[in-house]
């Protein structure tokens, strides 16, 4: 994950969409990751994705998608994507 923001990023809440050879959804998964010293901007830091609901990956998926909705920054404002259309974000299209 990179920070392209010009703010150092908190947290972050992040979606994970699983999809089959048939490019059928399988399953939507879901985690928040907070950072304890913040990831700075233009930083960048690879994460281990263990989703806190929607359990592990299925067995057929061939294909993970994943976007982060919503951003918590250090200075205490945060961002949410209100233009992400969660039923073609899992195709990888993601803005209406």
């Amino acid at each position: 994950m990179t920070n392209v923001t010009d703010k150092v990023v908190q947290a972050v809440k992040l979606r994970l969409f699983y999809a089959n050879a048939k490019g059928e959804r399988e399953r939507i998964a879901g985690q928040e990751h907070r950072f304890e010293k913040g990831l700075a901007p233009g930083k960048s830091v690879d994460l281990v994705l263990k989703p806190s609901s929607g359990g592990e990956r299925p067995p057929k998926a061939v294909r993970v998608v994943g976007f982060a909705p919503d951003v918590a920054f250090a200075d205490g404002t945060k961002f949410q994507n209100k233009n992400l259309d969660e039923n073609r974000a899992w195709l990888g299209l993601g803005a209406k």
